[in-house]
């Protein structure tokens, strides 16, 4: 289980992407934060769970994304 809110590290390890990817997936408004403080910021446990669950997430989205661009091939899943 985790916890209520989760840092920018914790919510990169929990989605298995780069700690980079949550602020740019926060910027584009695909994952919502909340700001504590002026440099603390956390996310809602929930949150990450939904897009863990649901069909589009965004990481499994940049995952083939990534991979059609690194083979020049469609990456759909069979």
């Amino acid at each position: 289980m985790l916890p209520a809110l989760l840092t920018v590290r914790e919510t990169a390890d929990a989605l298995r992407v780069n700690p980079r990817t949550i602020e740019r997936w926060t910027a584009e408004g695909r994952l919502r934060r909340v700001k504590l403080a002026p440099r603390c910021v956390r996310y809602r446990a929930d949150d990450v769970a939904e897009l863990i669950a649901s069909d589009e997430s965004p990481a499994a989205t940049a995952r083939l994304s990534s991979k059609s661009a690194r083979t020049g091939r469609d990456a759909t899943p069979v």
